[in-house]
């Protein structure tokens, strides 16, 4: 599926072109639309200290798309690093204290088990042994991209459903609960340690 749309993205015809050109505008539009509302003095403040670097940082993803999709064109197949150069890479040179490895059990293409390997082969800045921890919750690797979407209106009141709303909300939602009540201890825990 991939391939035959990188090709055909990439062929020379004018409709390939018109494509490629109306995607790099959009790109651009973004970048300028959200520097706008940041720079407006109704702007609240978060979109120029959250949404401003978060626009910037994925246009930087996205900008690199080219780039592979012409490797992809080309023929290949295969992308480097190996996994042996990456196992290399992290032993030498992720020198952080401490790790989450979060896994989830109906995930298919999982390979937590090889991360937390070679986590536990590094070392951290001070020449320690790093700190791995590990989570395994229930749910897919898309997990952490669920959405509310009950959303709450001015009429629930009068809503005879919202007890059953309130309990599928509960029940949709609790995977993201669990990996919270994981990751937010975890990150309080690095930080107290950090300070020290």
């Amino acid at each position: 599926v991939i391939i035959p749309f990188v090709n055909a993205l990439l062929d020379e015809n004018s409709l390939a072109k018109d494509i490629r050109q109306n995607l790099v505008r959009s790109f651009q539009q973004a970048d300028e639309v959200v520097t706008e509302i940041a720079a407006s003095q109704f702007a609240p403040l978060s979109v120029q200290t959250e949404l401003l670097p978060l626009t910037r940082q994925g246009l930087k993803i996205v900008e690199q798309i080219p780039e592979l999709l012409d490797i992809v064109n080309a023929g290949q197949r295969e992308f480097v690093p190996t996994v042996s150069k990456c196992a290399e890479l992290v032993r030498g040179l992720y020198a952080v204290p401490a790790s989450l490895v979060v896994s989830f059990q109906d995930d298919s293409i999982d390979e937590s088990d090889k991360v937390e390997s070679l986590l536990r082969l590094a070392t951290s800045a001070d020449g320690a042994a790093a700190r791995v921890t590990r989570a395994r919750l229930k749910g897919s690797h898309v997990t952490p991209c669920t959405q509310d979407v009950f959303i709450s209106t001015p009429l629930d009141s009068f809503d005879p459903l919202l007890p059953l709303r309130r309990l599928a909300r509960q029940e949709l939602l609790r995977p993201i609960n669990d990996l919270n009540k994981k990751i937010i201890p975890f990150l309080n825990d690095a930080l107290a340690n950090y300070k020290k």
